[in-house]
């Protein structure tokens, strides 16, 4: 199989090389600058996740710390000495009270260790039973300290809430209220993370508190949500219903809850894409404008280079009229000088070499004529033999000269030739 062999001419080595330049910076470049600008874009995108859960936290320390103090009121409020059985007017007239302020609770109630239950609004659940709750035997627990237990379904209406509880200060009872979860989640959506991301809040026992989508209360079982409870805030890459997703996440200090924003990474890499794209365009337009810049650069050297390459074949050809004339003040030009000075040397020499030849003829002829003397009368044979030799000299001497000038013009044009073509 033969193999295809490619001459490198200068043309060609010159396009290969400044396309070689051209390409390799531009494309590391744009390369570089991509990869700066993705990594900036997903910072941005990160940093208001991150600012987005930051602010609802904080929501949640405001509107949790306000219940906390309120419950602290209420502890001191409500005393054992107010306790008038199921009627007591006074402990009622204090949960109205705080209940007609505090919208954001469903109801609120005081209950005793003896089962009495007093709630506003009144609603009758038949056989319930404060003391087994779990707000009530948390708050009797933690005698002094607002509690925030975890979501539940409330006994008087069956829908999921919040229940902060807390025993009063002279431990006669619990105070506690059903928080609806409606306001806290209507509070939540509202703040967008990206364009498709959302926040989310799962609670100590990875129950879900407020969720777009998944049913309020229940748990939260997906494989990497221990990773949420190896720390108190941070960032995890994870994969959700066949798509990548980060989550930013942090744990509310009064609740102990988990605010989760979740990042669709598809996000990260459309924003990216325009820049990718308009990188690409300004990489291809730099290096085209280059491509069009090099080319007219090797015309400018590839053209003369053409001309002194056809002129030195002339005058290899024995054209010594060819005269080529520096049209540049530069490299180029100095060697179109030089091969002009040569072809002006060629013909001084070959003017040379034939008036030697013209010398050699009349030597000939001389010699000619000294014969003849010499055959007419041997008187002056002996003189005649001397100058015999004498013009056999002058006419070696001769030869000799033009053999080597004929020499030195067939190398000289040889080797102008060899540079021409060479470049």
């Amino acid at each position: 199989m033969r193999r295809l062999s490619v001459r490198m001419t200068i043309k060609r080595r010159l396009i290969a090389a400044f396309t070689a330049i051209l390409i390799l910076p531009c494309a590391a470049i744009g390369w570089f600058a991509y990869q700066s600008a993705a990594e900036e874009i997903e910072k941005q995108i990160e940093q208001s996740a991150r600012e987005s859960v930051d602010f609802m936290n904080d929501s949640i320390d405001e509107l949790m710390s306000g219940t906390v103090a309120d419950l602290d009121y209420l502890a001191a409020r409500i005393t054992g000495e107010m306790i008038e059985g199921f009627d007591s007017p006074r402990i009622r007239a204090v949960l109205d009270q705080y209940k007609a302020l505090h919208p954001t609770f469903s109801n609120v109630y005081f209950a005793t260790p003896d089962k009495l239950m007093l709630r506003s609004p009144e609603a009758t659940v038949a056989d319930y039973d404060p003391t087994v709750r779990p707000w009530f035997a948390a708050a009797q627990s933690r005698r002094g300290t607002t509690v925030i237990n975890p979501p539940s379904v409330a006994a008087s209406t069956g829908d999921v809430v919040v229940i902060p509880s807390r025993t009063t200060d002279d431990g006669s009872g619990v105070i506690g209220g059903n928080m609806d979860l409606t306001n806290l989640s209507a509070r939540v959506a509202s703040v967008k993370v990206g364009k498709a991301g959302f926040i989310y809040i799962i609670d100590q026992d990875r129950k879900y508190v407020v969720h777009p989508s998944a049913e309020l209360g229940s748990v939260k079982t997906d494989p990497f949500t221990d990773r949420f409870y190896e720390s108190d805030a941070g960032t995890l890459d994870y994969e959700f219903g066949g798509q990548d997703k980060r989550a930013v996440f942090v744990t509310n200090e009064l609740t102990g809850w988990k605010l989760v924003g979740t990042i669709e990474m598809r996000e990260i890499a459309e924003a990216t894409r325009g820049i990718l794209y308009s990188t690409l365009i300004v990489i291809a337009a730099a290096i085209a404008i280059g491509l069009l810049a090099a080319i007219g650069i090797v015309r400018t050297i590839t053209k003369p280079l053409r001309q002194l390459t056809l002129a030195t074949e002339r005058i290899a050809g024995g054209d010594l009229t060819e005269e080529v004339r520096a049209m540049r003040d530069d490299e180029l030009g100095e060697l179109s000088a030089s091969v002009s000075r040569m072809a002006g040397q060629l013909r001084n020499l070959i003017g040379d070499v034939m008036s030697s030849s013209e010398n050699v003829a009349a030597s000939s002829e001389q010699i000619s004529a000294t014969t003849e003397e010499i055959a007419g009368s041997s008187t002056v044979q002996s003189e005649a033999t001397q100058q015999m030799r004498e013009r056999f000299r002058e006419l070696s001497q001769a030869i000799s000269s033009v053999a080597a000038r004929a020499e030195e013009a067939a190398q000289l044009a040889a080797q102008t030739t060899s540079i021409a073509r060479d470049g």
